[in-house]
């Protein structure tokens, strides 16, 4: 990422909302868990459905600052051997919350979280810490490459 704004970021062929055009709509600055310096981070704005469209590192899910293979280890640890990893609890208490509220949304329904309930949302693509609601915001897009085994 150092190259900044020069980064080569993929560009999109449509808009993961509408399917329709995408042009270039600059870019934004973004921080990441342990890094003290921003990241440039490029846009695209759909013109028909008029959304904006970050681009990120496929290492982090939308929304989150922490890799996901760390908010994965998280729960993964939570989940067997009922601890959290050392930092700060509450925002691994918010991913936990968002794993109950991504496997109520998707009929799990369930007394006790298990690691197999968690391997499920990952194989459908399903961003497991958000609390969203809306499919595209809870819907990775692209094969799941990074996630650790469990």
């Amino acid at each position: 990422m150092k190259a900044g704004k020069h980064y080569p970021w993929p560009r999109p062929d449509v808009c993961p909302c509408c399917g329709g055009r995408l042009w270039g709509h600059g870019f934004t600055r973004r921080y990441f868990a342990g890094n003290l310096k921003h990241f440039w981070l490029k846009r695209y704005r759909c013109i028909e459905c008029h959304a904006v469209h970050t681009l990120r590192p496929k290492t982090h899910w939308r929304r989150f600052q922490f890799p996901l293979a760390t908010i994965i280890e998280s729960l993964r640890t939570k989940i067997t051997d009922n601890f959290w990893l050392k930092g700060s609890r509450q925002r691994q208490e918010y991913w936990m919350r968002g794993l109950q509220i991504q496997l109520e949304r998707h009929g799990s329904i369930a007394i006790k979280i298990s690691l197999q309930r968690l391997r499920s949302l990952l194989t459908k693509n399903i961003i497991v810490a958000t609390h969203s609601l809306q499919w595209f915001q809870m819907m990775m897009q692209g094969p799941l490459t990074c996630v650790p085994e469990l």
